[in-house]
């Protein structure tokens, strides 16, 4: 049932052309997505609704005369508030005189708080020092999926480049998702789905990630359970494999399910032997003092100085 009620709107359209600039701006992986949010910006029709017909959520934070429907806004230093809460600043309505004066009872859409999220975490109005290095001067990587390129990161790109004058990110990198054995998303209707704790004992979570790292980076993974759960009873070995490689016939989907399910597969056996590794090395090294160490720069290589940097 559809209802016409009256809703908040931020106007996005006037505004495009700042997104798609930053958008310019960013270095995409892959770069095919980049054009997922060119077209949702070029193809806007409506601005952005961002009211909600809910419960929880974070306030609106303004109060509006029932008879004229006249906007009154807080003061800034007074933010936030919650105008149910909160009476507002005046009994009557400075442009008709009334004193049905009402507080927004809806909340803002989810976006609303996401979008300014960056920031948030760079501490925007609080510390100017430390949102000029981690923001302003950072160059900062953007993860996420290609579904909300449309909301989360149109909706970033475009708050924070008009409220700092600046974009957000310096880079994206776009992810795909693991699909069903159809090749479609995953989905209860559709009962395609397969869920990880079905995959994770066998082979161990380390080995599932190793899996879905080793894709396409961008694109979707159909994933196929058969020949997984064929090994529930028997030893996994490559005589077994051959053996469920038989039984399917060769279509496109088969032959990414062999794939997928072979570098599953080579995954657990690859995270056994680096476990194995690290076990060898924690037993014998146990009695060593680091602190003794002394390792020159020039005696790394550039991967060996990249790992001492990121995880020390």
């Amino acid at each position: 049932e559809y209802l016409p009620v009256y809703q908040w709107f931020i106007n996005v359209k006037d505004f495009t052309q700042e997104i798609i600039e930053s958008a310019d701006l960013m270095n995409w992986y892959p770069k095919k997505h980049k054009l997922r949010l060119l077209d949702w910006a070029n193809g806007l029709d409506w601005n952005w609704v961002i009211s909600r017909q809910r419960v929880f959520g974070t306030p609106i934070p303004f109060w509006y005369c029932g008879e004229c429907n006249e906007i009154f806004p807080p003061k800034k230093e007074d933010l936030p508030i919650d105008p149910i809460k909160i009476p507002p600043p005046f009994e009557k309505c400075p442009k008709c005189g009334s004193t049905d004066i009402i507080g927004e009872k809806d909340v803002c859409d989810c976006w609303i708080d996401s979008s300014i999220s960056p920031l948030a975490m760079s501490k925007w109005l609080d510390d100017d020092d430390f949102f000029k290095k981690a923001y302003l001067e950072a160059k900062v990587h953007r993860p996420q999926g290609y579904e909300i390129i449309r909301t989360w990161l149109f909706y970033t790109l475009f708050r924070c480049k008009i409220l700092t004058g600046k974009a957000p990110f310096y880079e994206a990198m776009i992810n795909g998702m693991v699909s069903g054995p159809d090749g479609r998303h995953m989905s209860k209707s559709l009962g395609n789905s397969i869920s990880p704790d079905e995959v994770m004992p066998k082979f161990g979570a380390d080995a599932v990630r190793q899996w879905a790292a080793m894709g396409s980076l961008g694109d979707d993974y159909p994933f196929e359970f058969t020949w997984i759960n064929i090994h529930t009873k028997q030893p996994i070995s490559n005589e077994n494999i051959e053996k469920e490689r038989k039984k399917l016939p060769e279509d496109k989907f088969n032959k990414k399910y062999r794939r997928n399910f072979e570098q599953l597969i080579g995954a657990s056996r690859f995270i056994t032997k680096m476990w194995n590794a690290y076990r060898f090395l924690f037993l014998n090294l146990r009695n060593i003092e680091v602190s003794n160490l002394q390792i020159k720069d020039s005696e790394l290589s550039e991967i060996e100085s990249y790992y001492f940097f990121e995880f020390n």
